[in-house]
């Protein structure tokens, strides 16, 4: 994953950045993208393969297992409109600050009610 040009519309409410997907070799995702604060229900801070484990789940497959070294943490940002946006780091302290930074920007856009995992 390979996150570039990022910039913000303080008007709004969102944050905006290039997003590059490679598997294998292979670009999946090239796009712009962003994060609307505004409509931000829940952040999530995990391991990726705690996350994975609840993904594989819901997607049918309840006894994938999945093991990453070294650990990787993720950030799961949730929207009422059931899209998300995720960000991962090597350091749980790093993902837990840029975590609270998202739930500092969601709230000064507006939001009220934050779930925090």
């Amino acid at each position: 994953m390979e996150y570039t040009s990022f910039s913000n519309d303080l008007a709004n409410c969102q944050l905006n950045f290039h997003f590059k997907l490679i598997v294998n070799g292979d670009t999946s995702d090239d796009k712009d993208a962003g994060v609307p604060l505004r409509i931000l229900t829940a952040v999530k801070v995990a391991p990726e393969v705690d996350l994975l484990k609840i993904r594989d789940a819901q997607a049918g497959h309840p006894t994938y297992s999945s093991r990453l070294q070294p650990v990787i943490y993720d950030i799961d940002l949730i929207r009422n409109n059931g899209g998300t946006n995720e960000f991962s780091f090597y350091d749980e302290e790093a993902a837990r600050r840029v975590a609270h930074l998202f739930e500092q920007a969601a709230e000064r856009c507006g939001v009220t009610s934050l779930s925090h995992y």
